[in-house]
């Protein structure tokens, strides 16, 4: 993503692009890297996605579980990575569970 990237672009990219890919590969499993330093408030990579478009990445990410399999559920593995905003880290990891447990 470009520099100054937001929720829009990564909207995108997980809730339009992402499903076709999944689609077409059909993966027995999905490993997310889950940096959360594409957060607005972290001070190092200079991308702008708010609480909300943390929330619709995620989303994005669990709800391709339905294009692979109609009868089970696709596993999904999230791996923390970056973050270097505390505050923001643990709001989005909790964004996160959240949408996990829906």
């Amino acid at each position: 993503m470009r520099h100054g990237s937001g929720d829009k672009e990564y909207f995108s990219a997980y809730n339009e692009v992402l499903p076709h890919l999944i689609e077409e590969f059909k993966p027995k499993v999905i490993l997310v890297s889950a940096g959360y330093d594409i957060r607005v408030e972290d001070p190092l990579s200079g991308i702008r996605v708010s609480d909300e478009g943390i929330r619709s990445i995620v989303s994005g990410i669990l709800s391709c579980s339905s294009l692979v399999t109609h009868h089970s559920s696709l596993p999904f593995i999230f791996a923390l990575e970056g973050g270097y905003d505390l505050e923001a880290l643990g709001k989005s990891v909790l964004i996160t569970i959240k949408e996990m447990l829906k």
